[in-house]
């Protein structure tokens, strides 16, 4: 567990890295990747070397007829493709290793870049059907918390000082003592995480495959301050060392939301944690005296609540049996005998020891018997432990019985970190005793050392069966539920426990609690007690279920507040904001003090909450505290009502709902014994059981009678039931534990003692105590300085798990070994400039992308259930859903009737796959918090390859006839990078501002249909490929950067420009040079062949092309420069040559793309992804030629998800292959030097005000506005109607129908209500509302969208960026920014693209140089438009009936946002 003590102050200072032990699960997991791939290549080789050798061989003269030549041939190319693709997989396994013995990348980059080679399967590739992964690392969770840790430190500040000390200064009062935290900080470590896997286990009902485990290893080296100001006097915590892994079991899983049942948490083996006290505490425990105490209380707390057996558990769903999932049935046991120690040192003054064996797994202890005055003892002694997981540790130690200087037990020697499983599968293993890092060691009557002392074990792994069987043991499983009524006279021994008994052996239940809502609200309570008139306080408390003098207590201060004048604090929903509960709680108090500095606290604002300014008047601050008072006395009563209730339920219906597993020799006799506080038994029962049912039927079912002891002889029923298992000594270990982490060498493991990762752990902080780790020569089992070659193996040894790059070359020779990576394919170039920015010593760069295989298991494992719930949500939501759609689209249409049904709906049996994960934080310029102000997280080709089967029915149903088509889509492939912005940080809960949800590409996607839409789509040629196009054109239009999709956190992030439209990094630009050996497209008469080529480029959701030149080898010197603004810097940017056939009408044909490759998960496989990285075009230079190619299925990985297929080089007429030239050019923003290449103007929309209604002046809303410098413009997305909640259709229709009623015309009423004159015409004209069924429904939606409609025509809001690449194409426009004269035309359009406003803005930067901070120059809005429409624009826009001024429309509108100019530069990119 760890040393509790006062040594090692500097440990906060640490570096937060995981924990030695953690990082070599890590590293052994690398080894077996390795290892794999190793062996995969050379089987792939051997393979392709045997196919190639029959494929060439000659034909045996047989008289059959030879095979097809063309299939050999096939099978020979195959056989060749094959070979190269496995040498390739072995060529990046080999850089990476080069990589990291020149130290190019640190140890947990390395083994990130390792485990991408393996492919994602969702099972442990080295053991097939385990169903298991390795350990992988979570550099990129750790980064994510180091981003939000000033967040945590300030939220975890503010609840100690403002919660947790008035709840202690409370609690210490009772006892006359005081408690005042006097400073309480977390320090400026954050704790790191690593590494993670999983694995599938049993359910709760005992099926395999039910749930799945995750293990999370923690590390959190703190340097925290926690100091309190007690009546003894000061004591505190300076520094925490917290090293475990924390283990998760999801299950079981249910088919209805939220798909897994509940949750259990806890450590399989105590957590190692080590406390530098301070104050009164930290001189104490310099005596030494009282450190082995502490220890224990800290080691036996953590383990009584987080320590398997004790599990945290978390139902989630209504179906879970609690106890089950608090008290899951382990996996098995493993039967230890300890045998006999050899050499124990002396202990005892005069000589000899008197030993005895403690074993401890998990919070599980047992000792042997004690052997006096015996240094080579024998016991014999079997104990048996419940084991839950592979991982969990025998920690044994042999200490001296009573010493009698110390009073306490003596350590003499222990063993630590001994994995059951190693042991089980030894038998019989002689363990080497150590104390305080060193070996132990005997001795001789002369003196003399002895060689090791050891431990002697004997393990076998006993496994739980169903059936009853003669000669086993048994494991009596008891679930105790609820007694419902215990008697008064038991009341003063509360709280209980339920001790089981079978056959001598014991388990008890802890304490208990009240069934959860099982007694009454208080608010409740206060309202049944203000209706007890003429009742005596004690009277009305019997009432409602409260007793003794306490409860009458709570009565009379209830009923003395009768009156009124108790008030209870606000609901969220009631009165002013700052009467929310949420305040209440938090701000108990506020003294003038604190109003007078900025401490952002929100309870000193005006009149929202949004703003902490201007601070609220001291009238208002009086109120608000006279409220606060009052509210926290009743909040008071109310935690004393809910205390004295719980305490009532507790003693008179005690609940535990807990499992008790006892393993006892065979038996049919159970005792149950209720007992009390002070051990006292108040009843039993004597029960018998026998082994009969199978499964997770219970052998024995409640309730059961219990006899009470007290005078009436009351008897009380306990809910619950009783499973027995037989108990039998297993061949084999578990299949679904890892056993391939056993291939090391038990035997040297022990031997070497120094490579335990509990030595080498702490090396580096301990090496420069001097000789404990050099004066020690374990081979020869001697206290003695250890050969100089020894401790050079140890030196390297302990240096290799360090995870630090300490320069064992050259820069020069690092960048080279990363650069042989890059061509190898075995990092990508986002991996390339990480590892780059690391040797070069930034600290902000991203993590290494990593695997996210636990993902991808948990997803699998819970897909059967996924599956189940579509197809239920399918039948009860969708398909109604779709139905409806249908019948309203029917509605509208008038003439006929439309109905939907989904007959098929399948899934299909591959889930979706994530490949990596990637953490970059974001260095903070401004605002609150600490180094960083947010974070974006990178989800690499993530990826749904689907053998999806889903059809629809559509019945179309006229006057002449009825027709049912059928639509369908058999498999569709879909992947995409998507990106999570999360920023900024909050000083409080929920600690994020907001999320951005974007793609940086389009994503690919390619579907197979079937049924009506197979013959129409599938079979016309390009339709396909038009279909899908448009499918990824309006997901690109949705959330491809530079559109997102925004997630506020808090209202104030709502209405974000700098949310919705990020800024871009830079400017793209492209200049299309030429093209080589194109492949010809047209053939004239004369026979001549040629193509219309022309370019078509895209940039995440911005496209543009060049014009067509005819030839074969184009040169293009007319619109041939493109620029686009770049959001990041893992933007695609496409290009396709194409032969433009528009003359003809036909689709125009593709002559080549260009393509490049990703690797993923797998090393041998790449996929094929259209365009390239910004960064890595720019690093071609000039005239860069590009290779053009098809893409088409690859045979060789068609069964690999992951790369169906492969690049096809496209050939010209004269047999070369076909190339693009290209220019690219990366231009920085913000340049205001003399040399500027182009501008850069954004334009940010905010609103536009002064619209007219759209039931007075159609004016074919909703607007768009269109911006740009001379011909070059910009054109945003139409306006929206600004959100103030939702609009009732139904009281649309009453409101219409009323006023209809008194008179009002359908023009008055549709103005009024803002709805479409159309609709109030039929709302009027409805004879039987009451019976309006489904057709009512339609016009209440269509009302609510006629609304919102006309709202967003009115007041439109925009809420966007936009931005256009103005170049310098002319000597007269400056290069200098601050010569810029140009006007911005800024113009609103509707609908049909007519200019509906427009007006000039002077952008005259010599003029005004005000305008100029900088690098920007910023106009302000707002930006005023005076709109003059008469009978020339008549086609443009009409007038209400009835209206005024018919003739002409004439306002002044204003557009809310601001322009910005920055000027471009060029910047020179590193070239590979």
């Amino acid at each position: 567990m760890g040393v509790c003590g006062t040594k090692e102050p500097d440990r906060g200072k640490k570096p937060p890295k995981i924990d030695a032990q953690q990082q070599a699960k890590v590293n052994e997991a690398s080894k077996i990747v390795k290892q794999q791939v190793k062996d995969d290549v050379r089987k792939a080789v051997e393979e392709a070397s045997k196919l190639e050798e029959e494929a060439n061989a000659e034909p045996e003269v047989t008289g059959k007829k030879d095979e097809d030549p063309e299939k050999k041939a096939e099978e020979k190319k195959k056989a060749k493709r094959k070979a190269k693709k496995a040498k390739k997989r072995l060529s990046k396994l080999e850089t990476l290793e080069k990589a990291r013995e020149v130290e190019a990348m640190t140890l947990d980059d390395y083994n990130a870049a390792i485990r991408r080679l393996l492919s994602i399967t969702g099972e442990d590739p080295t053991n097939p059907g385990k169903q298991i992964t390795l350990p992988e690392g979570l550099e990129w969770m750790t980064a994510m918390l180091e981003v939000m840790w000033p967040s945590v430190q300030r939220y975890t500040e503010k609840i100690t000082f403002e919660t947790l000390q008035p709840i202690l200064t409370k609690l210490v009062a009772g006892y006359g003592a005081t408690l005042e935290i006097e400073e309480f900080k977390l320090g400026a470590n954050s704790p790191a995480f690593g590494p993670m896997g999983a694995r599938k286990v049993p359910g709760l009902d005992g099926k395999p495959g039910g749930g799945v485990e995750l293990s999370l290893g923690i590390t959190y080296r703190s340097d925290m301050n926690f100091q309190m100001k007690t009546s003894l006097g000061t004591v505190g915590v300076q520094n925490i060392d917290f090293h475990g892994t924390l283990y998760i079991w999801l299950r079981p899983f249910v088919d209805e939301m939220p798909l897994v049942g509940g949750y259990e948490m806890a450590f399989v083996n105590p957590p190692r944690i080590e406390l530098d006290w301070t104050g009164f505490m930290g001189s104490t425990l310099e005596l030494g005296a009282l450190q082995g105490k502490v220890r224990s209380i800290v080691d036996s707390s953590v383990a009584a609540y987080c320590v398997v057996p004790n599990f945290m558990a978390f139902p989630m769903h209504p179906s879970v049996d609690a106890a089950k999932l608090k008290c899951p049935a382990p996996e098995g046991l493993v039967r230890v005998t300890v045998v006999k120690a050899m050499n124990l040192p002396s202990t005892d003054f005069g000589g000899g020891c008197d030993p005895f064996v403690q074993i401890r797994v998990g919070a599980q202890t047992f000792r042997t018997t004690t052997k006096s005055n015996q240094q080579c003892p024998v016991w014999n002694e079997t104990f048996d432990f419940l084991v839950y997981n592979q991982e969990q540790w025998l920690i044994i130690e042999v200490l001296d019985d009573d010493n009698k200087i110390s009073g306490s037990d003596d350590l003499i020697g222990s063993v630590h970190h001994l994995p059951v499983d190693r042991l089980v599968k030894r038998r019989i293993a002689e363990v080497p005793l150590s104390k305080d890092g060193l070996p132990l060691v005997g001795e001789d009557e002369h003196g003399d050392d002895y060689p090791a002392c050891t431990l002697q074990l004997r393990a076998e792994w006993v496994e739980i069966r169903d059936g009853e069987a003669a000669d086993s043991d048994r494991l009596v499983s008891v679930r105790v539920g609820q007694v419902a009524a215990m008697p008064d006279s038991a009341a003063a021994q509360a709280p209980y426990t339920v001790r089981a008994t079978v056959d001598g052996r014991a388990e008890e239940t802890k304490g208990c609690a009240a069934k959860p809502k099982s007694y009454s609200d208080p608010a409740e309570v206060l309202d049944l007690l203000r209706r007890q008139t003429g009742k005596t306080p004690a009277e009305a408390a019997r009432v409602a279920g409260l007793s003794g003098e306490a409860g009458a207590a709570l009565a009379a201060t209830a009923l003395e507040q009768r009156n009124g004048e108790y008030v209870l604090a606000a609901d969220d929903s009631e009165g002013c904001w700052w009467m929310k509960r949420q305040f209440v709680a938090n701000h108990s108090g506020f003294p003038d003090a604190a109003r007078a500095v900025n401490d952002d606290r929100v309870v000193w604002a005006g009149e929202t909450e949004d703003q902490p300014t201007p601070l609220a008047s001291q009238d208002d601050i009086s109120r608000r505290k006279a409220f606060y008072a009052k509210a926290t006395a009743v909040t008071a009563w109310h935690t004393a009502v809910s205390n004295a209730l719980y305490l009532e339920k507790q003693q008179k219906s005690p609940y535990w709902e807990t499992v008790l597993h006892v393993n006892a020799k065979k038996t049919d006799q159970l005792t149950l014994e209720i007992v009390g506080k002070d051990t006292k038994v108040l009843g039993s029962a004597t029960l018998t059981v026998t082994d009969t049912a199978l499964g997770d039927e219970p052998d024995l079912k409640g309730p059961f009678e219990i006899v009470l002891n007290d005078a009436a002889k009351t008897k009380v029923q306990l809910d619950g039931d009783v499973r027995v298992k037989s108990l039998r000594v297993a061949a084999e270990l578990p299949s679904n534990w890892n056993l391939q982490a056993d291939s090391l060498d038990v035997q040297k493991e022990f031997t070497l003692w120094w490579k335990e990762d509990f030595y080498y752990d702490d090396w580096q902080y301990q090496k420069e105590k001097g000789e404990k780790w050099t004066a020690v020569n374990w081979p020869e089992g001697k206290k003695t300085r250890a050969p100089q070659k020894d401790l050079e193996e140890r030196e390297v040894y302990y240096k290799q798990s360090q995870d630090k790059v300490v320069g064992s070359g050259t820069t020069a020779t690092k960048e080279a070994a990363l650069k042989a990576c890059l061509r190898a394919g075995s990092i990508t170039w986002g991996d390339y400039d990480v590892l780059i920015g690391k040797l070069n010593g930034e600290d902000d760069v991203p993590t290494i992308a990593e695997t996210l295989e636990w993902v991808n298991l948990l997803i699998g494992a819970l897909w059967p259930n996924i599956k189940v719930y579509s197809e239920n949500l399918l039948r009860s939501t969708i398909e109604p859903a779709c139905a409806r759609a249908a019948r309203k689209a029917g509605a509208a249409l008038k003439l006929v009737e439309l109905d939907v049904k989904i007959p098929k709906a399948d899934l299909g049996t591959k889930p979706p796959n994530c490949n990596t994960i990637q953490v970059q934080k974001i260095r903070r310029q401004t605002g609150w918090g600490g180094k960083y102000s947010g974070m974006v997280m990178t989800l690499h080709n993530m990826s749904f390859v689907s053998n999806i089967d889903a059809a629809v029915e559509i019945t179309v149903k006229s006057s002449l006839a009825t027709k049912v088509v059928t639509v369908g889509a058999k498999d569709v492939v879909f992947r995409s990078t998507v990106k999570v912005t999360m920023g900024p940080m909050l000083p409080d809960l929920p600690m994020i501002g907001a999320m951005q949800i974007s793609l940086p590409n389009p994503p690919e996607l390619s579907i197979d249909f079937s049924g009506l839409s197979d013959v129409l789509v599938d079979k016309i040629p390009g339709m396909n490929t038009m279909v899908t196009d448009t499918i990824v054109d309006s997901i690109a239009a949705y959330c491809c950067t530079p559109n997102v999709i925004v997630v506020p956190m808090i209202p104030s992030m709502a209405n974000s420009v700098e949310l919705a439209y990020p800024k871009p990094v830079g400017v793209l630009r492209v200049m299309i040079e030429s093209a080589n050996s194109l492949q010809a497209g047209d053939v004239s008469i004369t026979g001549a062949k040629s193509s219309d080529a022309y370019v078509k480029m895209r940039a995440g959701s911005t496209q543009s092309q060049t014009d067509p030149v005819t030839s074969l080898n184009p040169e293009w010197t007319v619109n041939n420069v493109k620029h686009f603004v770049i959001h990041d810097m893992d933007q695609h940017v496409e290009f396709e040559v194409l032969d433009a056939d528009g003359v003809l009408g036909g689709a125009d044909d593709t002559l080549g793309c260009v393509w490049s490759k990703e690797t993923v998960l797998g090393g041998g496989v790449d996929l094929i992804r259209k365009g390239m990285p910004v960064r890595a075009l720019l690093r071609l230079g000039a005239k860069a030629g590009l290779r053009l190619g098809k893409k088409q299925k690859d045979e060789v990985s068609s069964s690999d998800d992951h790369a169906v297929f492969e690049e096809i080089p496209c050939k010209g007429e004269d047999g070369r292959e076909s190339a693009l030239i290209v220019t690219p050019m990366w231009l920085n923003i913000g340049n205001d030097g003399n040399r500027n290449l182009a501008y850069l103007l954004s334009v940010e929309l905010d609103r536009l005000e002064g619209c007219p209604p759209a039931l007075d002046v159609n004016l074919n809303g909703p607007f768009r506005v269109r911006a740009g410098i001379s011909v070059h413009t910009v054109l945003s997305k139409p306006g929206t109607a600004k959100s103030s909640g939702n609009v009732n259709g139904s009281d649309l229709f009453a409101s219409a129908r009323l006023q209809n009623a008194d008179g009002e015309s359908a023009e008055a009423i549709a103005k009024l209500l803002q709805v479409d004159v159309a609709l109030v015409q039929e709302a009027v004209a409805w004879e039987a509302p009451e019976a309006g069924g489904e057709k009512l429904e339609f016009w209440r939606e269509n009302a609510a969208a006629s609304v919102a409609k006309n709202k967003a025509i009115e007041q439109p809001q925009y809420l966007q960026r936009m931005h256009q690449v103005v170049p310098i194409d002319r000597d007269d426009e400056p290069a200098q920014l601050g010569r810029w004269k140009a006007p911005v035309k800024l113009e609103v359009v509707n609908v049909h693209d007519d200019v509906v406003a427009a007006c000039e803005v002077v952008y005259d930067l010599e003029a005004n140089t005000d305008l100029k901070t900088g690098t920007t120059a910023v106009l302000h809005g707002p930006f005023r438009f005076s709109v003059n429409l008469d009978k020339t624009s008549a086609g443009m826009f009409s007038f209400a009936t009835g209206a005024k001024n018919q003739d002409s429309y004439t306002g002044t509108w204003s557009l809310y946002g601001s322009i910005v100019l920055e000027g471009l530069k060029q910047r020179i990119m590193d070239a590979d």
